[in-house]
């Protein structure tokens, strides 16, 4: 056999063993390779009178290229891909990787153990890194597993990890699928180790990138609210409300303020007690136990009485079953029964005093000794529930004892401090308390005063504390505005008597006023 006849049939020989289909038999070589030389122009005639020559020839080829498409080796079908960025998307598939870590950067593709799915080789390190972009995370599952299975996963193993140096890795042996991996960032490290003993098939895992949601990590600054977004986040606001700020910093700030016109800020509205900024607009608000009035500004309690403490004076001479006082509270803003209970006497279980849970009169049930106690403080609860809430309301009774009296020469107030509560809205002239003193004295007569004048207030000879200014400024002031004076009574029958005692106004919140001719009526 000439030189150019072995030329021809060794370049036959390369080629034959990539046709798709090829077996690797004798006849189909030889077959091949006499076309092969009919296409090239060589004689077939003289190749086919070397037969003997080249018979041994094709037996080796053949041999060697069966030998060649059992390993895999030439395989078309198994060869991967080549990746358009320049990283493969798989692990290689020859018998033996590489010590350099294997770069994916595609956000799904497939990781399979050298020679796959055939038995791996012995004493190899594999490592693969699995890239996406930020935002996503890596899910990898295992379609199979094969390999040496030992206590810990001593020998043979396959680790996945979010970081490089493989902190806390899972690691799996043996033929047991595990369950799905995901990772913690957007990197996923996978590294095979085979020792130098038992093999397997390996393993084939397949991976893909899934969106990360970062607002479970509180990436966004209260009051903001957190938006999972494809591969990202968004930090924004509720209606009425714009974002200002960078991202991970930014706040919400009503409409109102950006344009500087907040009715808040000035007067609070016009609102009694709270006031809420809204989207270009804003409204009038109550605390637990107040009600809104009509005019969608003023607060009102639900339930309450004219007084917060109260003052009675009793004979000891009194009669029982006599009533003593009797209290009145007010529900708002509709009318509903009212019941009233006597809930202690001195903080104790009442048993001098008793109450009528309608009317809320005050009954003189038992003769107090008046030698061991001559006042009684009395606690007051009128309560109302209209099926659906429970409203309640207190008030304190201050009873006093009060001894006959024989004629003397004593002048003095019925107490030595005077302490009255007036709320905000009352009207102008109207009569908030009256001092009153006690003349043990025969006949003569006497005059209150202010020792040092109220600019608000003003005082009658008889005692009548009325309002001469508008009280209506001091409905927002926090703490509530309170004055103080002392009250003066001099004898004016010519006995030179004079009393004294203190005096302290406060001012509360507005209250509903009684129907009718209110600068007339009195608060005590």
């Amino acid at each position: 056999m000439n030189k150019s006849i072995a030329f021809v049939f060794l370049l036959g020989i390369l080629i034959i063993s990539a046709v798709p289909g090829y077996k690797g038999n004798l006849n189909q070589t030889q077959d091949i390779l006499t076309a092969f030389f009919i296409c090239t122009g060589s004689n077939a005639t003289n190749a086919t009178n070397e037969t003997n020559a080249t018979q041994v020839l094709i037996t080796t080829a053949s041999n060697a290229t069966q030998r060649s498409i059992n390993s895999g080796y030439f395989n078309l079908t198994q060869i991967p891909t080549p990746s358009t960025s320049g990283a493969p998307t798989n692990s290689s598939l020859s018998a033996r990787c590489s010590r350099k870590t294997i770069l994916l950067r595609k956000p799904h593709g497939r990781i399979r153990s050298p020679n796959f799915p055939n038995n791996y080789d012995v004493n190899q390190v594999c490592t693969w890194k699995v890239q996406v972009p930020r935002g996503y995370l890596i899910k990898a599952r295992f379609g199979s597993i094969d390999l040496q299975n030992s206590d810990n996963c001593q020998k043979d193993k396959v680790m996945l990890s979010s970081s490089k140096q493989f902190r806390n890795p899972h690691i799996h042996c043996g033929s047991a699928v595990p369950f799905r991996f995901i990772s913690k960032k957007n990197t996923l490290w996978v590294q095979f180790y085979s020792d130098q003993s038992i093999t397997g098939k390996g393993f084939s895992i397949t991976y893909t990138a899934i969106d990360e949601n970062e607002c479970k990590m509180d990436v966004c600054t209260f009051p903001t609210l957190c938006t999972n977004t494809l591969g990202s986040f968004v930090c924004g606001c509720l209606d009425g409300y714009v974002s200002k700020g960078r991202k991970q910093e930014a706040t919400c700030v009503d409409f109102a303020y950006i344009a500087g016109r907040s009715e808040c800020t000035k007067n609070n509205g016009g609102c009694s007690h709270l006031c809420i900024n809204t989207r270009s607009s804003y409204r009038c608000a109550c605390p637990s136990g107040y009600a809104l009035n009509s005019d969608k500004k003023t607060c009102y309690l639900e339930i309450s009485f004219t007084n917060d403490q109260y003052m009675v004076k009793v004979s000891e001479s009194t009669r029982l079953h006599t009533v003593v006082s009797k209290l009145q509270a007010r529900t708002f803003p509709d009318r509903r029964i009212i019941t009233y209970a006597l809930l202690s006497e001195n903080l104790k279980t009442p048993t001098i005093f008793e109450i009528n849970s309608r009317t809320g009169e005050i009954i003189l049930s038992k003769r107090p000794d008046i030698r061991e106690m001559r006042t009684f403080l009395l606690e007051i609860e009128a309560s109302s529930f209209d099926g659906k809430k429970h409203r309640s309301a207190k008030a304190f009774v201050l009873i006093n004892f009060s001894k006959v009296q024989s004629r003397g020469g004593s002048l003095s107030f019925t107490r030595s401090s005077f302490y009255v509560k007036v709320p905000c809205n009352t009207p102008l002239n109207t009569t908030v308390y009256r001092a009153q003193t006690k003349n043990t004295g025969r006949g003569g007569s006497t005059r209150i005063s202010f020792l040092r004048k109220l600019d608000h207030f003003s005082i009658t000879g008889g005692g009548k504390i009325k309002i001469q200014r508008s009280l209506l400024p001091f409905c927002d002031v926090t703490p509530s505005k309170k004055f103080r004076t002392s009250v003066a009574a001099r004898d004016t029958s010519g006995t030179k008597r004079n009393a004294h005692a203190l005096l302290q106004i406060e001012i509360t919140p507005p209250i509903r006023l009684p129907q009718g001719n209110a600068g007339s009526r009195s608060y005590l």
